[in-house]
């Protein structure tokens, strides 16, 4: 009778390498690996083929225990063929079902009494060398798997040791940036405190201006009112670049508080509107001259 498929899955499989005492992986990369049990004979056997090669065909005994040594990975160890297998699969899940099929082999028949395994002769032999010679020994694979264990902590090691090094340099450079932030937003502060200051007389500058043009008008004159009327356009202009200047300011304002990130390019543009501010009182200044000068001549 032809023997039925019980489980298959694709996993990575490997062998104890005897001389290196160390896995050895079996075929190229993740291969179909099946649990076949024969009905007539009542029989389970682990077989993985890497294309038309069986690179494992394990008869599961009932002496026989499948060990689950971490998540993903688990082993078992063949009498018959001198050697420790093991397969990795890709989730908890796909352990889990090749673990129950292969225990499914194990108790499908009756464990040998004593006196079978004394009477099995090499095979007692082979069974005593893969648990141990020595009393109290640990079995070879359980050693195999010490030393899995272990290269695999290496390599963990080293990995969270590199990652610590380049995490302590970002967070290095994290702290000089917010550093250089803090001093940036401290100069802003104050350049706006400024620039209010200076905001302010402006404004009063407006309203003086504002009262001279009506004491001249007030007074008469016609050249005297013309020249009064060209210099009220150019203080209505003036205001009204003032206003647009303060409006400006108001949402550089903003910016320095709610943009950290364009820290530098709004520092530049407060800069560029402190020097237009400082134009714009040069021309109030002059006009204001103006305005005198036409006032002390009436």
């Amino acid at each position: 009778m032809s023997e039925k498929k019980v489980l298959q899955l694709s996993a990575h499989v490997f062998k104890i390498d005897d001389d290196k005492k160390s896995w050895k992986e079996l075929g190229k990369g993740s291969i179909p690996v099946a649990v076949l049990h024969d009905e007539g004979r009542n029989t389970y056997r682990v077989v993985a083929m890497d294309g038309q090669q069986a690179v494992i065909n394990s008869l599961i005994q009932p002496d026989m225990k499948f060990t689950k040594t971490s998540a993903k990975f688990g082993q078992w160890s063949d009498i018959n063929a001198s050697t420790v297998y093991g397969i990795g699969v890709g989730s908890e899940d796909l352990l889990a079902q090749f673990q129950s099929g292969f225990e499914t082999g194990i108790h499908a028949r009756p464990k040998p009494s004593p006196k079978q395994r004394s009477n099995s002769g090499d095979r007692g032999t082979s069974e005593r060398a893969a648990a141990g010679s020595a009393e109290g020994a640990p079995s070879s694979d359980v050693l195999a798997q010490l030393k899995y264990e272990n290269e695999r902590l290496k390599i963990a090691l080293g990995t969270s040791a590199t990652n610590a090094k380049r995490w302590e340099q970002e967070l290095q450079t994290l702290k000089n940036n917010n550093a250089r932030l803090k001093t940036a937003l401290q100069e802003s502060a104050s350049n706006v405190e400024e620039w209010k200051t200076q905001l302010t007389a402006w404004k009063e500058e407006c309203i003086r201006l504002r009262a001279q043009v009506k004491e001249l008008r007030a007074s008469g004159g016609s050249a005297a009112a013309a020249e009064v009327d060209t210099l009220k356009e150019q203080l209505a202009q003036l205001q009204g670049q003032v206003a647009a200047l303060e409006g400006d300011k108001s949402r550089l304002e903003s910016k320095v508080m709610a943009e950290s990130g364009g820290r530098r390019k709004v520092g530049d543009q407060l800069r560029q509107l402190g020097d237009q501010f400082a134009g714009k009182l040069a021309e109030l200044n002059a006009l204001n001259a103006q305005l005198a000068n036409i006032a002390s001549t009436e």
